[in-house]
């Protein structure tokens, strides 16, 4: 019984600490405030599949309060994936440099494939960053970009993980006709 106790105090603490902690300092009366700005990215084209693509961002908030980085993915022949969210900590509130990756699996069907992506940064407010655009094809002939020297200085700065599982279209029709996927 007591044990019972202890556990529900400690739960319900637990549920408090998280419903209180200021993610985001809210502003009153101060309006919406003004939208974070992508100032810069860059991503390769096209990699093998099994390889780990990256997306390098530049974004700053003049009201430094950029709390996600959010990563839409779309594909012909699977569809619309689920919107992946990163949480931006304090440090990168204001200004914010680095990339985000996406491991993507050893499948040779995805040379038939391309990933559309759209990313913004979004604020404690709710105001959008400009939308950019990125597709991303893959081959199994060596890739012809390497990193421009611009990125270089963040080339070891991960902001996060895209957490999407891609599969190619091919396995993704097999799969919805009932086949079982070996991958998963």
């Amino acid at each position: 019984m007591i044990r019972k106790v202890l556990l529900a105090i400690v739960f319900t603490q637990l549920l408090w600490g998280c419903a209180t902690y200021p993610q985001c300092e809210k502003r009153t009366g101060e309006g919406k405030g003004r939208s974070p700005v992508l100032v810069d990215y860059y991503a390769a084209k096209i990699i093998r599949p099994g390889r780990t693509w990256k997306l390098y961002l530049r974004a700053e908030d003049n009201d430094g309060d950029m709390n996600n980085i959010v990563v839409m993915l779309s594909q012909t022949g699977v569809g619309t994936y689920p919107t992946d969210f990163t949480r931006l900590n304090g440090d990168n509130s204001q200004t914010v440099a680095g990339y985000l990756f996406l491991n993507t699996p050893p499948d040779q069907a995805l040379v038939w494939d391309t990933l559309s992506f759209e990313v913004f940064v979004r604020d404690c407010e709710g105001n959008r960053s400009n939308r950019v655009k990125f597709q991303l094809g893959f081959s199994y002939k060596p890739p012809p970009q390497s990193l421009p020297e611009k990125w270089e200085a963040v080339a070891d700065r991960s902001l996060g993980a895209i957490m999407l599982r891609i599969i190619s279209s091919e396995r993704f029709n097999r799969d919805s006709r009932g086949i079982l996927d070996p991958w998963h």
